[in-house]
């Protein structure tokens, strides 16, 4: 039910979520379709995109209903660490969980005023659901010790970080990142005696000449050529976006051999396929 995952970890019992089967897996979410649904801006007009899963024989929840959060979390602290793009991902939490009561520039305004210490917001009154963002461009294990253990998490939400490092650098951040993320998983389990999952978001690339795109392009591997598709002189050269799929894998491939308990958020199929909102 968090952040579009057919999650193992139950913090309370699930309710049924809709008809057409149990819940979708992982790769029936991960190769869903950005499909157009019908809203209404302040205006009275506007077109907007649904992640949807179009698989009869499972069942998808796209919608974000925040007394069911707020219910199903009751006393968590999600923490969601990592940068810029995963700021947005916390601001649009937080904006879900309280019902747009927080504006996103209010968010913002008192992020940069607070110069990288954490942000806290407390949400669904009686329920206490805690979310806080903390600032991290890459996995850096001695400052994610002190974040875990200052103000102890039961959920952690994290992604390495859209600023490219090469191999040997990205990969000497995984063991003692991930190491520090099994321990604070360990002792939030033992200390809480419920689950204390960790959320893995995939990094989706940036899209050259996004402005030329005005609609989802729901065709994966043709994106994908786009990313990849040389362009002598352009500064995103130096980005390395092509790689990021690649870099993806290999934490994936780390996570998959380590004990600690995990869900994948796919953050790359889902960003990949939306040129139109760069």
């Amino acid at each position: 039910y968090l952040f579009i995952s057919s999650s193992g970890f139950e913090l309370s019992p699930k309710k049924n979520l809709g008809a057409g089967g149990p819940p979708c897996d992982r790769e029936a979410i991960r190769n869903g379709l950005w499909l157009k649904k019908r809203t209404e801006d302040e205006d009275g007009n506007g077109d907007d995109y649904e992640w949807s899963v179009p698989n009869q024989r499972c069942s998808f929840q796209s919608r974000f209903h925040s007394d069911d959060f707020c219910r199903l979390m009751g006393n968590a602290v999600i923490l969601v660490l990592g940068d810029s793009i995963s700021f947005e991902q916390y601001v649009s939490l937080v904006r879900l969980a309280t019902n747009g009561t927080l504006l996103s520039d209010n968010l913002q305004a008192v992020f940069q005023h607070k110069r990288g210490l954490p942000l806290i917001i407390n949400s669904c009154g009686q329920s206490n659901v805690t979310l806080v963002f903390n600032s991290q461009t890459a996995l850096w294990s001695n400052s994610m010790d002190d974040i875990l253990t200052k103000m102890p998490p039961t959920v952690v939400i994290i992604n390495t970080g859209a600023h490219f490092q090469g191999d040997d650098a990205f990969i000497s951040t995984l063991s003692p990142a991930f190491s520090s993320l099994e321990k604070w998983q360990r002792s939030c389990t033992s200390r809480n005696n419920i689950p204390c999952p960790l959320f893995y978001r995939t990094t989706f690339p940036g899209i050259p000449h996004c402005m030329n795109f005005t609609a989802p392009e729901n065709n994966r591997a043709k994106m994908e050529e786009h990313v990849a598709t040389p362009d002598p002189g352009k500064e995103w050269n130096a980005y390395h976006w092509k790689e990021f799929n690649r870099q993806n894998g290999l934490v994936l491939n780390y996570l998959a051999s380590s004990t600690i308990q995990y869900e994948i958020i796919d953050g790359y199929e889902m960003g990949l396929t939306r040129p139109d909102t760069r």
